[in-house]
Parts: C-alpha cells; sequence; structure tokens
C-alpha cells in the first residue's frame, strides 16, 4: 500500500518545507490543547457554581397555548413556581404537571383575552 498523499508530499519537501509543517502541526496541537483545557475549567466553574442547585426542566406549553400567546399583544408571563420540575422527576410526575400547568395558563390566557365584567369594564 502506498502512503497517504499527504506523507509523501512530506517526504518530498525540503527542509524548510518541513519545518514549516513541524511549526504548524504545534500551532495545530496547541489550539487543541487550549480547547481541552479551556472546557475543563469550565466544566469545573460550572459544577462548582451549581452544585447545590437541583437540574430543573421546564414545563412545555401545548400548542394551542403556544399560538394564543403568539397572538396577544405585550408581554405574557406565567413563571412561577409551578413552571419547572427538577430532573430527577418521575414521567408521570412530569406528565401530570404539564397537563396542569397548560391549564393554569388556558385560564390565565382566557382572563386576558375576555375580561370579566367589573366596574371599569362594564361590558
Amino acid at each position: 500500500m502506498s502512503a497517504p498523499k499527504d506523507n509523501k508530499e512530506r517526504a518530498d519537501s525540503t527542509y524548510v518545507q518541513r519545518r514549516n509543517n513541524r511549526a504548524a502541526d504545534q500551532d495545530r496541537r496547541k489550539h487543541i490543547l487550549y480547547g481541552v483545557v479551556g472546557g475543563v475549567i469550565a466544566e469545573i466553574l460550572l459544577t462548582r457554581k451549581f452544585r447545590d442547585k437541583p437540574l430543573m426542566v421546564e414545563l412545555p406549553l401545548n400548542s394551542e397555548n403556544r399560538a394564543r400567546m403568539k397572538k396577544l399583544d405585550g408581554p405574557t408571563a406565567f413563571a412561577g413556581t409551578d413552571a419547572a420540575l427538577p430532573a430527577s422527576a418521575s414521567r408521570a410526575e412530569f406528565v401530570e404537571k404539564t397537563a396542569a400547568w397548560n391549564e393554569t395558563v388556558k385560564e390565565g390566557l382566557d382572563r386576558r383575552e375576555r375580561p370579566e365584567k367589573n366596574e371599569k369594564n362594564p361590558e
């Protein structure tokens, strides 16, 4: 079998070209090393920062509520303590809380779209 084209070109190159190739290889290795070291440092820092906090998963909205929220003008925030569950929660709990969350959002959207009759809005 013949050597790969890149290796064959390196073997036929002059001393200066080989020296430049070595420098390029060293630079490439440095960049890889810097990336790995940076990733390890980031992992350590993030682990220390969020060590005592559980990983939380936001509850998703169903397509109907998402579409209704897009139609409304202005910000619509339904954040609260029921908007997320720990990642360690069971699937049954996740499904149950998601359904309850979607009902809460639906009621909030209904109130925003059709305000109830009161003194300021007698209609």
